[in-house]
């Protein structure tokens, strides 16, 4: 395997695709590494701004928000085959589907691209800047988070808005959609179920800090981080199962595998903190000194 650079620092989610990993890092170059050995098969660099987004992949294609306000669209060569331009830097990644691309944008708006040719077949506008994927269901819908207060239902094939969920304030994180509900948290800590269908409220709680990542399903809830350290399990029916306290902040969605969930922690001695589905603590990792 190569051998790690510290020189480099990286922000945004890494994409596996076809045994390769896809990542932008924190300046202006984006990576096609060998996903087995971090062998280096290409690389693109000429970006005027930050990778802050994930990548998403969809058929022989990749695309990639950049802050320099421009969506990428590299073959699995690295290739540019189109660029996307708008007003404001991406900090948000996109959804796709079989023929579209819906990016997210701080203009207050979500826009929908033809994903061979990049160009606009719909937009809709929001009431706030958009800083994170959409979630998009089965049935074509759009859910939309946004620091307008605000989380929105659009229909994926034509724009419009099918409704419209106000909450206390903004809305940092994708929504989290699973059988017909959407969970999502605020910043200031109140964390909600929604009716994914009628864009009602079903509960809500206080988690008593700002939610910045999605929440995690697991068989018996969910999984939610806050920016004072607490990683809370809260049943699918409202209820706060357990709370577990690190010294740190949790920003990042928490990932759960078959038998635990794993959390990264920002200004903590510790970096990762694995608890088995009880709440018991497994492993941690600290960065070595």
């Amino acid at each position: 395997p190569v051998e790690a650079d510290n020189k480099k620092t990286f922000f945004a989610d890494p994409l596996l695709v076809d045994g390769m990993l896809a990542i932008g890092d924190y300046k202006n170059t984006f990576y096609g590494l060998d996903a087995a050995t971090g062998v280096e098969q290409w690389q693109h660099e000429g970006t005027r701004g930050q990778y802050v987004a994930g990548a998403a992949a969809l058929d022989d294609m990749i695309f990639v928000p950049s802050g320099d306000h421009l969506l990428y669209a590299f073959n699995m060569d690295g290739v540019e085959q189109w660029t996307f331009e708008t007003d404001e830097p991406l900090w948000g990644g996109v959804a796709v589907n079989g023929s579209k691309v819906y990016l997210p944008v701080m203009d207050w708006a979500v826009y929908a691209l033809d994903a061979k040719s990049g160009k606009e077949v719909w937009k809709v506008d929001l009431a706030g800047a958009v800083v994170s994927a959409p979630a998009l269901g089965e049935d074509g819908t759009l859910y939309v988070s946004s620091l307008g207060k605000s989380v929105y239902a659009i229909d994926a094939e034509r724009g419009s808005i099918l409704w419209r969920y106000d909450t206390s304030d903004g809305v940092w994180a994708s929504p989290t959609l699973h059988e017909g509900v959407i969970y999502v948290g605020d910043a200031s800590g109140n964390f909600y179920a929604i009716d994914a269908a009628r864009g009602q409220g079903l509960w809500q709680l206080d988690l008593g800090g700002t939610v910045v990542g999605s929440a995690a399903i697991y068989p018996e809830g969910l999984f939610v981080g806050t920016e004072t350290g607490d990683l809370l399990a809260i049943s699918l029916d409202g209820k706060k199962q357990w709370t577990r306290s690190v010294e740190g902040k949790l920003y990042a969605t928490p990932i759960v595998t078959e038998d635990r969930i794993v959390a990264a922690v920002t200004d903590g001695e510790r970096l990762l903190i694995a608890w088995d589905l009880q709440g018991n603590e497994i492993w941690t990792f600290e960065q070595p000194k």
